[in-house]
């Protein structure tokens, strides 16, 4: 019944909009407390940005394009880890972010042309932990 969703969604509005600074504040805090959680914002954050790439709205979950559970790509990433070419520091879940290292895709995001291809280059085995400086200078190029 029309009537009976619209009024959810407006009570579910008007209850988000008293409680979002919590709701912020307790996602904030997991992001920085929790490493899946961080994994999860970040590979969800590719996947978007694919289909809004080619003009085509998202209709899977992201887990399901990932092809693996985030505990399964928090470890796929992990065995990929090495050490900085230039400082030795080792790559750890604490150090992953913006002046750390990046989850990167092997073949990059612009290839995808169709919605079979954003699915192909975000599944699990196109990412890799890169550091930071490594990932920029590679930018969106491929070499095989």
């Amino acid at each position: 019944d029309y009537d009976k969703a619209y009024r959810s969604t407006e009570k579910r509005k008007i209850t988000m909009s008293k409680n979002r600074p919590k709701y912020n504040e307790t996602r904030r805090e997991k992001y920085h407390d929790d490493p899946i959680e961080r994994l999860k914002q970040a590979a969800r954050s590719h996947i978007k940005r694919g289909f809004k790439n080619i003009c085509e709205k998202k209709d899977v979950p992201s887990s399901k394009i990932l092809g693996c559970s985030w505990e399964e790509f928090k470890i796929y990433l992990k065995d990929q880890f090495y050490h900085h070419p230039e400082t030795g520091e080792s790559m750890t879940f604490d150090n992953h972010g913006l002046y750390g290292w990046h989850i990167d895709h092997i073949k990059p995001l612009v290839l995808a042309k169709s919605i079979d291809d954003v699915k192909e280059l975000n599944h699990y085995s196109n990412f890799q932990p890169l550091w930071a400086k490594e990932n920029l200078k590679k930018s969106a190029k491929y070499e095989n």
